[in-house]
């Protein structure tokens, strides 16, 4: 009766949703009406622990990198001043200061670092070896697998704070913010940002068997559980400045002639060329129309916020290392 009454719930959900304007309206149906996550059950559960009794657990991250020496520094930083108890980090092969800045935290018994030499990206395999570095090694309870131009802000201080203690529910998704960066505007001083469709998916370690989609799903041994939770917000700087985009679609270009069955994205096709193949002067003129165009865009949409906390909670995480 109660799996019944389970995909009832579930298939309202869904319904419903289909009638939403808002896409960030749209997923919080789905979550509110899941069949195994809602907030009902979330609240519940979450208020019967304590803080001290959340911030008890081990939290581990895992950072898959190459050639981040602008942003390494400042996502550990900002990570370790959010909770995270330890940072494991594979370096795909960097050419640049990356491994130099790991190394100062390594020192510390901060970071573990994972040489990756192999040319094929091979991301589930990367970062399903982190993870189960993390629950062998450092008896993880729960685990955020991100990349180093992500950064996960908690409302309360504290990342631990979003976790139950006893792993109900045991995936959590947040509001995926996404950089919107102007003309001539440093990345620490991004303030505008729109709400992507979509999240990374924070998990326990109990049950784990694998990762993938780019971190956008996980699979466990146990029944899925996943929820939304309104404690965590993820700030993603996928676009921050000309010369951090071009090495991007550069790097992506090169990743895809050694990784099997996979050919270059069609929807970056036209920013290779515009970008990668032109002179420097062209190149960062259709940059700047490109992120303009996209500007305008979300701002039609209704879905550009202004959002300061980023830029603040960066400069304390940079102000309490030093």
């Amino acid at each position: 009766m109660n799996l019944w009454l389970g995909l009832l719930w579930t298939f309202l959900g869904k319904f419903f949703a289909v009638f939403l304007v808002k896409k960030k309206w749209r997923r919080k149906a789905r979550y509110t009406f899941s069949l195994w996550g809602n907030y009902r059950s979330r609240h519940y559960i979450e208020n019967r622990f304590t803080s001290d009794e959340k911030r008890s657990q081990r939290l581990i991250m895992t950072l898959l990198i190459k050639d981040e020496e602008i942003l390494i520094a400042a996502n550990l930083d900002f990570h370790l001043a959010q909770g995270v108890d330890q940072i494991i980090v594979t370096d795909h092969g960097s050419t640049d200061a990356t491994r130099e800045i790991l190394a100062q935290y390594e020192k510390r018994g901060l970071v573990e670092v994972i040489e990756e030499p192999s040319k094929a990206y091979d991301q589930k395999t990367f970062v399903n070896r982190m993870v189960k570095l993390a629950i062998d090694k450092y008896k993880a309870d729960w685990i955020i697998n991100a990349d180093a131009d992500e950064f996960f802000y908690a409302k309360s201080g504290n990342l631990k704070d979003a976790f139950p203690v006893d792993g109900r529910p045991n995936i959590l998704f947040c509001d995926w913010n996404m950089a919107l960066p102007r003309a001539g505007q440093r990345w620490q001083d991004i303030d505008h940002f729109y709400i992507a469709d979509r999240s990374k998916a924070m998990h326990t370690a109990k049950g784990f068997r694998s990762v993938s989609g780019g971190n956008h799903k996980v699979y466990l041994n146990y029944t899925y559980k996943p929820a939304m939770t309104e404690d965590i917000i993820l700030y993603h700087l996928q676009s921050r400045d000309f010369d951090s985009y071009k090495g991007k679609l550069e790097k992506k270009y090169e990743h895809c002639k050694y990784t099997k069955d996979k050919s270059f994205p069609d929807d970056l096709k036209a920013h290779y060329a515009g970008i990668c193949q032109q002179g420097d002067e062209q190149a960062r003129t259709y940059y700047d129309n490109m992120r303009e165009k996209q500007y305008q865009k979300m701002q039609a949409a209704g879905v550009v916020t202004h959002d300061r906390r980023f830029a603040e909670l960066l400069q304390k995480s940079m102000e309490m290392k030093q």
